[in-house]
């Protein structure tokens, strides 16, 4: 290993099948269940709430990272990082993103 007085220590990486780093050590990256669309209750669907996801390795495990479709970072706490429902499913069918989630704010 080599140490880097300025950052973490360097780690050895390898690539899973999508192309995204994983550190050796690293379980393989888990198999993200099929979005179905259809199950999703209309009044859900209209809420402009929802994000993409996607698998990222940290400290040597797999995590669900919160992404607006164009790939920039999204939080389930800022509103302004969230999309509609169309955006965000238009965006995990190109093969970007493993899965979609939606923000529980508290509105009914």
């Amino acid at each position: 290993m080599v140490m880097n007085i300025y950052t973490k220590p360097v780690v050895s990486t390898s690539e899973d099948a999508s192309g995204v780093p994983c550190p050796t050590g690293t379980s393989p990256r888990p198999t993200a269940l099929e979005v179905r669309a259809e199950n999703i209750p209309a009044a859900l669907r209209k809420r402009p709430a929802w994000m993409c996801w996607g698998y990222r390795p940290r400290d040597s495990r797999w995590t669900k990272v919160p992404f607006q479709p164009s790939g920039r970072a999204a939080s389930p706490t800022n509103p302004a990082t969230w999309s509609s429902f169309d955006a965000v499913m238009a965006a995990y069918r190109s093969g970007r993103f493993d899965g979609i989630g939606i923000a529980l704010d508290g509105q009914k």
